[in-house]
């Protein structure tokens, strides 16, 4: 057969071998076997570097050739090693073979003939081909087993990163699976505590003969558990987006019907009044978790404005394909040094005038979140002394990557 023609059909060979997907044990065996079988050689093993030596995995050809060894040439101190990073092999004969704690020694006129595997990374192995003698090796013989080598190279690195990923994968899985079971616990067991309490406090105001400080205390207690409620919510709806992921629903919304439900926040003090833009057309939106955000920054503009006011909320188309809302208050305002602890988890302003106001720092986080989760983007302006406003924009169609968060 001509000798071009056999090194084509025997790279050929190899290439269907790498892709064959096998394990790194099954690929080498199926290599030794394809070169004793192509090179007429008296054998041929294959060695993988496992720390700093080489250690034996196939053979075929002689019965001695492939016998396992314990202990090999120091792959970073042998000749092979810096051969090795180069993709080059080595020839050697009996003379200079014979220091090499090989599994066979060579006879007088035999030459072995190491033919590094190579990947991106460097050295990984060996294959060593044994001839009867040095004018066995045909031309082009030494060239092809270098190339073969090279490609057992790639596929054994492909080999090991598919391992290593679908590992990962497996790990991201089960961390996946402990967040989700975290993210319901932690709700379930903030809330079961609370709703004792309150029950418990609702039982004593039912109760005949109660004096006026008792049940002035028992409101306490359960406007305290109210209070700690909403922060429970808030931090359970953290966990969620930042550990599980937010699921949302997006339906059509006649967004001044979603407004007119955070009248219900006015109060004696402050009173709730709807800006609303005559032409606002439907929306498609996650109704819990918009009514969540502006929830927050009515309650915001509410607690930031002790003497008390109106709240307005503006509502405007914004170009051909969304809308802007603004939460407009008259009350502290914000200096622009906290702007940039604004929308951060756990950041609060803290100054004379905002230590009476309660809060874990999570609302405006939650807002910013739900927000850009829509598609849309949130911002303030205020000035101390002044009052604040926050705005925010929504698309009045969620893109894409938002109906799979």
């Amino acid at each position: 057969m001509n000798t071009d023609k056999s090194h084509l059909q025997f790279l050929q060979s190899i290439d269907l071998i790498v892709r064959s997907n096998e394990d790194i044990q099954a690929l080498l065996e199926n290599v030794v076997k394809e070169i004793f079988k192509t090179f007429k050689c008296h054998s041929a093993a294959a060695y993988i570097a496992q720390g700093s030596s080489l250690t034996f995995v196939a053979s075929a050809g002689a019965e001695d050739a492939g016998k396992p060894l314990k202990f090999r040439i120091p792959l970073f101190e042998s000749k092979l090693g810096n051969a090795g990073m180069s993709g080059h092999s080595r020839l050697m004969n009996a003379a200079s073979d014979e220091d090499a704690q090989k599994p066979h020694r060579l006879q007088a006129a035999q030459v072995r003939l190491i033919v590094t595997i190579t990947s991106p990374t460097g050295s990984i192995g060996d294959i060593d081909v044994i001839f009867e003698q040095e004018n066995d090796l045909r031309e082009g013989d030494r060239l092809t087993l270098e190339i073969a080598g090279s490609l057992l190279g790639f596929a054994i690195q492909s080999s090991r990163l598919q391992k290593d990923v679908l590992e990962s994968e497996k790990r991201l899985e089960a961390f996946d699976r402990i967040k989700r079971e975290f993210a319901s616990r932690i709700s379930h067991e903030i809330r079961n505590p609370l709703t004792v309490i309150r029950g418990q406090a609702e039982l004593i105001q039912m109760t005949e003969d109660v004096s006026q400080d008792v049940l002035h205390n028992v409101d306490y207690i359960i406007q305290e558990t109210e209070e700690i409620s909403r922060m429970a919510d808030q931090i359970t709806s953290v966990f969620r987006h930042d550990l599980v992921g937010a699921s949302y629903q997006f339906v059509p919304v006649n967004l001044k019907d979603l407004l007119e439900k955070i009248t219900v926040l006015e109060n004696q003090q402050h009173s709730i009044r709807l800006v609303l833009e005559e032409s606002l057309p439907p929306i498609e939106l996650d109704p819990p978790s918009i009514l969540q955000v502006f929830h927050n920054l009515v309650a915001n503009a509410i607690a930031y404005s002790p003497s008390g006011g109106p709240v307005i909320i503006r509502a405007q188309t914004e170009g051909l394909t969304g809308v802007r809302i603004s939460v407009i208050d008259c009350g502290i305002g914000i200096g622009a040094t906290d702007f940039p602890k604004l929308f951060h988890k756990f950041e609060r302003i803290w100054n004379m005038e905002t230590e009476s106001v309660r809060g874990a720092g999570l609302g405006l986080y939650l807002c910013k979140k739900i927000v850009e989760d829509h598609g849309g983007k949130i911002e303030v302006k205020s000035e101390p002394g002044k009052g604040s406003t926050f705005s925010f924009t929504l698309p009045l169609k969620p893109p894409r990557t938002s109906l799979v968060s």
